[in-house]
């Protein structure tokens, strides 16, 4: 095994230990009440054997943000999954929430969404520093007249 905390290697596994993962699953599955998040977080994470099946039958469930967040860090045959559930309601993620993911997975797609809740220069430098896609569109963002500006220049003229 490798560092604490992180994934397993996987190691090439033998037709019998995949006949025994096979029925220990298929036992887990029958089991009552059955296995719950924080159980096939465990499998996803130190079981190599079980980890595929562990991470399809997390994703089909409702996750909390700190699973995903689990998910994210430790598993990274799961990364890509997790944050496109994360996004699919982009509305309840906090701006915190949105970093995180930009900063574990440089994703595209939650750094637009970051950029569009707030597109100040402490996200925009964020940004900028975090996803290399995005550099071309945040130079333009910059080049934006501020609308707090033209705001105060309203004030001022009327």
């Amino acid at each position: 095994m490798s560092e604490e905390g992180s994934t397993p290697k996987k190691a090439k596994a033998s037709p019998q230990q995949k006949a025994k993962a096979r029925e220990l699953w298929e036992r887990l599955a029958k089991s009552r009440p059955g296995p719950d998040n924080k159980d096939l977080l465990y499998l996803a994470r130190f079981v190599p054997l079980l980890s595929d099946a562990g991470v399809k039958t997390l994703l089909t469930r409702s996750l909390s943000f700190a699973e995903l967040k689990e998910l994210i860090q430790h598993v990274p045959n799961a990364r890509d999954a997790a944050v496109d559930l994360a996004l699919k309601n982009p509305d309840t993620l906090s701006e915190d929430e949105l970093r995180f993911l930009v900063t574990q997975t440089s994703s595209v797609e939650a750094a637009k969404v970051l950029l569009r809740k707030n597109s100040g220069n402490a996200v925009l430098s964020f940004v900028e520093r975090t996803v290399e896609q995005l550099k071309d569109a945040v130079e333009e963002i910059r080049k934006k007249e501020q609308t707090s500006e033209v705001l105060r220049e309203i004030n001022r003229a009327l």
